[in-house]
């Protein structure tokens, strides 16, 4: 069969644009599921004001992903230590030790925070610390990292 001259550029070409937009679409629908599962990586400050025996608490905040959680100590005037909690719902807001593990905070100190809350099937978390003396700290938080 013999095609007209041109014919066959136009087809390519129709083939050519059904590919790119095609790709385009990938990229776009790639680039949306990116977002969607992107961490909780937000900080967020936290006060602290420490009494013995007493847990001072981070506000809640949503736990999107398994990986660790994030403290900055900016300042504080006793050494404490710190642990990621899971909340068991919003409504009650009741403090769920899932066993991850302390870490010793003083002034400039940084730790990404293994814990177990979402292996744990909790989609909530805090941070809780003490000290066994009575004082403040200050810093950012935020529940996943990156």
């Amino acid at each position: 069969m013999i095609v007209p001259n041109g014919t066959g550029k136009e087809d390519c070409m129709k083939k050519i644009r059904k590919i790119v937009m095609i790709a385009m679409l990938v990229m776009v629908c790639s680039i949306n599921t990116i977002t969607l599962v992107a961490g909780n990586v937000d900080d967020t400050r936290f006060d602290f004001n420490f009494s013995p025996a007493m847990l001072a608490k981070t506000v809640v905040r949503a736990k999107r992903d398994d990986t660790s959680s994030y403290m900055k100590c900016f300042g504080t005037t006793v050494p404490y230590t710190a642990k990621v909690y899971a909340i068991r719902s919003l409504s009650d807001k009741k403090i769920v030790d899932v066993g991850s593990p302390s870490y010793t905070f003083g002034v400039g100190m940084t730790h990404f925070m293994h814990n177990y809350v979402k292996e744990s099937g909790y989609g909530n978390a805090l941070i809780g610390g003490m000290s066994a003396m009575p004082g403040t700290a200050y810093g950012f938080w935020s529940p996943d990292s990156v």
